[in-house]
């Protein structure tokens, strides 16, 4: 294997790993556009909680008392579009007294992974190297 694709594999699992972590130490929680995002996600090793945008927006709508204190990571896409998303969901969380951790969605795209979410199973495959993960 060649020093990118292990310096590549190094930093998604290094990303994982950070994940999970904070899942497991204080319930963090990530959102992502949809169900392809989510299995993606799975598929690298996330095992932390994951909600989509349609899950978010329902809990926001019908058990907002449920929000405040808790911490989520959004994860949409790189795009004009899931810029746009990314700060109505981080004002609506903020807002019932949630919070919203910057570092996953930063350092998700510092691992090299591609801009859309949910071709990141796919980005990694075709390097060789999700069966390392």
């Amino acid at each position: 294997m060649n020093r990118v694709r292990v310096l590549l594999m190094e930093k998604v699992l290094e990303w994982v790993s950070k994940v999970n972590s904070a899942g497991r130490s204080y319930g963090l929680t990530i959102i992502v556009e949809g169900p392809g995002d989510a299995r993606s996600l799975r598929s690298l090793g996330v095992t932390t909680e994951i909600l989509t945008v349609r899950d978010i927006r329902a809990e926001i709508l019908e058990s907002p008392g449920e929000i405040p204190g808790r911490a989520f990571g959004i994860l949409v896409d790189f795009d004009r579009e899931g810029s746009r998303l990314y700060l109505a969901l981080k004002r609506d969380i903020e807002e019932l007294g949630g919070v919203v951790e910057d570092w996953p969605r930063r350092s998700y795209r510092r691992a090299g992974l591609p801009k859309r979410v949910e071709e990141a199973e796919v980005f990694l495959r075709r390097r060789g190297l999700l069966g390392g993960l």
